[in-house]
């Protein structure tokens, strides 16, 4: 008989008369189902590494008689695949990677089923495609109903382009030359960090604290030497504009008794500039004409999808759209600072993996500098793959191989584990202590005890992206009626999002709007609510609180804490009611895996031996 299967999105949109259903977007395994998400998170170890793997061979396939990572030269001895969206793996930024292992996910089942007609329900024109082209080769007959969606064309790529060109463009009338120029001063030790994350107060004594390095302002500031900061702007409240970042950049420079400088690096785009990022992107749009077949390249060994139609999105924006051009622009604006700093000792940079960061560290070395550290500065996530690679791209030999620091900072024990499992090089990993998590020694000595009232005070943390913070608080208004507990809730929106809550019609709950830090929080709220992809998680967790984490099946558990006990993990409206009833009867215990989780030294001795 033949095997029938249907795949939908959850059991909302499950039918009758199928030989199997797998769930494309939900944990749930009712009525016999499959769950895509599940076996994703089971078969974990080997997606992740095919993935890598392939990757790996993608850039050195030969296309046209020379490697994909040779027509992407961008410098003499740079290039440009390893600014590409596909060898950064931001789950943030590309649509399509977790299409890309729900699908090997499928894979897998198909193989161990003999299916010979599918049905889907799915709102993906991008899915329908991969699925029916397997189906062809693999002669199974395929019902698709008819969905309209529009194609992401090279056209719509290099129009967004140049919507980012004319925006740089306009910044060259605005920035005052003048005190750009004024700044090109001294210190021999440069950190490269985001302007963002600023603390308003310190701002009103110009004085420059971001909480992205806490802790470290006070050591280098009582330094002997100077210190060169080069900013990379982000938009936020205290600068909404480039113009407001570099008022604010030209105040703290204006004590002339400090030992440090601060360089806005937007505020050096000039013409010269402009014209160098246009000769770029011309060669990037080029390459990518002579890539026009790379199509079939996008098939992974040991799985019979081709991968191109989930992420043509990553490929076509990282050759012809806004990533493209701006990725130009970082670099030659680092070039072109980097070219005019004195020889630096040493430089550190926040180390996310992003784009920007391979073409700082090209410049950094191109220009002669010293040796070149990455920071990292928060907690790190199995699923998060920016941190990632194959174990044959650390071992090549090859002149264009991957541009890595010389040596990576990690600040703890949970960070260096992960690192390790990853294969990362050893004699590339020093430990400094955590900057953002000091303020945990003081917690650790409190007694983090519940509300004596008859409320629950319920902490609820905001995500990077709107619509998982907007899913987040639907869940949590949704289950209301239902808790015989009373609920008082502290929403504190993520600093890169920022939510209108006046959009939630709800009164029978109480919420009120917070942006302190969560070290000021400590004992304003009895268990915390984030979701699966917010560090924030960490700092209630090692603060003594339950924690419950909502899981999205539409996306990667990219929690740190997803192998850690005692944490609580939200799949359904149920699971939330259940886990908010007991609160008052479960005792929260922290695991021993959480000691030294960070390195949390407040005398910084590891911060002050590197930087010496």
């Amino acid at each position: 008989m033949s095997n029938t299967l249907l795949i939908c999105k959850d059991p909302d949109h499950y039918r009758h008369g199928y030989d199997m259903v797998f769930y494309w977007e939900s944990f749930d395994e009712s009525y016999g189902a499959y769950s895509i998400p599940k076996i994703v998170e089971a078969k974990s170890e080997s997606l992740r590494s095919s993935y890598l793997d392939w990757l790996y061979r993608f850039g050195r396939v030969e296309l046209n008689g020379k490697r994909v990572i040779d027509h992407l030269l961008i410098r003499n001895d740079f290039s440009y695949w390893w600014m590409t969206l596909l060898i950064e793996k931001s789950q943030w930024k590309s649509k399509g990677l977790y299409k890309v292992f729900r699908l090997m996910a499928l894979n897998t089942l198909l193989l161990q089923h003999n299916i010979k007609e599918i049905d889907i329900e799915l709102d993906d024109k991008d899915i329908y495609k991969s699925i029916n082209q397997y189906c062809i080769n693999n002669k199974i007959k395929l019902n698709i109903p008819r969905i309209s969606r529009p194609t992401f064309t090279t056209l719509f790529c290099i129009f967004h382009a140049l919507i980012i060109l004319f925006r740089y463009s306009i910044r060259t009338q605005l920035v005052d030359r003048k005190k750009i120029n004024k700044q090109r001063k001294i210190g021999n030790i440069t950190f490269f960090s985001y302007f963002f994350n600023l603390d308003n107060q310190s701002i009103k004594n110009f004085f420059f604290y971001t909480r992205y390095w806490a802790s470290l302002h006070d050591l280098i500031t009582g330094m002997s030497y100077n210190i060169n900061w080069i900013h990379v702007f982000i938009k936020s409240d205290a600068a909404q504009t480039v113009q407001k970042a570099e008022a604010l950049v030209n105040e703290f420079n204006s004590d002339t008794a400090s030992n440090q400088l601060h360089i806005l690096l937007d505020s050096d785009i000039k013409w010269k500039i402009i014209k160098k990022a246009i000769l770029d992107y011309s060669k990037l749009a080029l390459a990518g004409w002579r890539l026009r077949n790379v199509k079939q390249q996008f098939r992974m060994p040991g799985f019979d999808f081709n991968f191109w139609y989930v992420l043509q999105q990553d490929w076509k924006c990282s050759m012809f759209g806004s990533t493209a051009i701006e990725n130009c622009f970082y670099l030659n604006l680092f070039e072109n600072n980097l070219n005019q700093l004195p020889r630096q000792k040493k430089g550190f940079y926040l180390l996310e993996n992003q784009a920007w960061e391979r073409s700082l560290i090209y410049a950094w070395r191109k220009a002669g500098h010293g040796k070149i550290i990455g920071v990292q500065h928060t907690a790190v996530s199995y699923w998060d793959l920016r941190h990632f690679f194959s174990l044959k791209e650390y071992n090549s030999s090859d002149p264009l191989k991957l541009p890595m620091p010389d040596l990576v900072a990690l600040n703890g024990n949970a960070a260096s584990e992960m690192y390790i499992a990853g294969k990362f090089p050893r004699e590339k990993i020093i430990y400094v202590e955590a900057l953002r998590y000091l303020y945990l020694n003081n917690v650790n000595t409190l007694k983090t005890t519940l509300s004596n009232s008859n409320k629950t005070r319920l902490l609820v943390l905001g995500d990077y992206l709107s619509e998982v913070t907007d899913r987040q608080l639907q869940l949590l208004f949704n289950v209301s009626d239902k808790l015989s507990v009373f609920l008082e809730i502290i929403f504190k929106p993520h600093p890169a999002n920022e939510i209108n809550i006046s959009k939630y019609k709800n009164h029978d709950l109480k919420m009120e709007i917070t942006h302190n830090s969560l070290d000021s929080l400590v004992d304003k709220y009895d268990i915390a609510f984030s979701s699966c992809s917010t560090a924030a998680a960490v700092d209630t967790y090692l603060s003594g609180k339950r924690t419950l984490i909502m899981v999205s099946p539409g996306m990667f558990n990219m929690s740190p804490l997803r192998s850690f006990p005692g944490v609580e993990y939200i799949y359904t409206s149920n699971d939330l009611v259940s886990k908010l009833q007991c609160i008052k009867q479960v005792k929260f215990k922290k695991c021993n895996k959480c000691l030294d989780f960070f390195f949390l030294d407040t005398e910084l001795n590891r911060w002050k031996n590197i930087i010496n």
